[in-house]
């Protein structure tokens, strides 16, 4: 589908054109699902199979990933701040896990992320 970006005047027209589109796009019979169902209908129709998403889950899923280098002192550097990630990391290449705005910061170790504290 190609889309004429110039239709719209702002933003909120462009989602509601979106938002449109999604639902139209649901509710038509689907070829690969049984009877060309609709992807609605097989929702509705199975919704044991709907599994909650917890927020501490998504916030996981959604931090930022950088490497880094610990120094001597056993420190790192992310967006101009300094953070102390202790002893056990000095010369290692780490990966770090963060929220954009360094409102949690984790070091990523052994498959397990290890807050750092601020």
């Amino acid at each position: 589908m190609d889309i004429d970006y110039d239709q719209f005047k702002s933003l909120g027209e462009l989602r509601e054109f979106f938002a449109n589109y999604v639902r139209d796009k649901n509710n038509q019979p689907h070829s690969s699902l049984p009877n060309k169902i609709s992807l609605i209908d097989r929702l509705n129709s199975e919704p044991d199979m709907i599994q909650q998403v917890y927020q501490k889950r998504l916030d996981i899923a959604f931090l930022h990933r950088e490497e880094r280098c610990v120094a001597n002192d056993g420190t790192i550097k992310l967006h101009g701040r300094q953070f102390e990630t202790g002893q056990t990391t000095i010369g290692e290449r780490v990966t770090f896990r963060y929220q954009l705005d360094l409102s949690a910061i984790y070091t990523e170790w052994n498959e397990q992320l290890m807050p750092i504290q601020r």
